[in-house]
């Protein structure tokens, strides 16, 4: 049977996970340096890789990590040793465009990805609902990741607009016109 780069970049993700402050093994995206080869393996041989050795420099993700591969007692194998990256990822709300100040977020203007967790501060939004009918704090460019603090009601009446102001109480309707002295939402 084959044991394929995939098959690899999993179980290193399972060796990490919940180590070193990482969370789940599917949340991590392993990078290995190189280009991994598929290992043929006896058919016979039920083990999955085991592991010899992992060592990760927490804050530049850096691995180096060795496998016993499996096969049979006959056929003596080298360990397989690997070096790359691994960071852990969360799934987020992307813009797919550029949006103005105070511009509504429609769901054409939404995609959702993984972006590396460190390169996500605050509170980011996870589905596309969240952010529709939204408006956007200030200018945003296409590919920037959207957190919550960036959005808010979609402004109904902008400074100095003018609007009509109504009075009403049992037998009584009044109205006037006025100028709105700041922005305001629903």
């Amino acid at each position: 049977r084959l044991i394929d780069a995939t098959e690899i970049e999993a179980n290193i993700a399972r060796t990490f996970a919940g180590r070193y402050g990482f969370g789940e093994a599917k949340n991590l995206r392993v990078t290995l340096d190189g280009i991994v080869q598929p290992i043929t393996v006896d058919a016979a041989a039920t083990t999955d890789l085991s592991l010899i050795g992992a060592s990760l420099d927490p804050r530049s993700g850096r691995f180096d990590i060795s496998f016993e591969v499996p096969g049979s007692r006959a056929m003596r194998r080298l360990p397989l040793r690997l070096t790359g990256t691994i960071v852990e990822t969360v799934a987020t709300a992307v813009l797919a465009q550029a949006l103005a100040r105070g511009e509504v977020v429609k769901a054409a203007d939404v995609t959702i990805e993984r972006r590396p967790k460190a390169d996500v501060m605050g509170e980011p939004i996870t589905t596309v609902d969240d952010a529709v009918g939204r408006a956007v704090r200030q200018q945003m460019r296409a590919g920037q990741v959207l957190v919550r603090g960036q959005l808010m009601k979609p402004e109904l009446v902008h400074r100095d607009d003018g609007v009509t102001l109504v009075y009403e109480v049992p037998g009584i309707l009044l109205t006037t016109r006025g100028k709105a002295l700041e922005a305001g939402a629903l």
